[in-house]
């Protein structure tokens, strides 16, 4: 977990590999939602499929 302040500050969360990924990655998150979180705390990411096959996710707390 970390806090990147520059010119616009993020709320940044490692995530383990999940659905076929083989490296962690690091995703931005709300301010809200990071600030619910602790370190090694588990969350869960939801697949979708968008428009053109473009794959996104959200991250939930578990």
């Amino acid at each position: 977990m970390s806090i990147d302040r520059g010119k616009h500050t993020s709320y940044d969360i490692e995530l383990t590999p999940w659905n076929g990924r083989t490296e962690n990655e690091e995703v931005s998150i709300s301010k809200k939602f990071y600030n619910t979180l602790e370190v090694n705390d588990t969350v869960r990411v939801e697949n979708y499929q968008g428009l053109l096959n473009i794959e996104w996710f959200k991250v939930k707390h578990k």
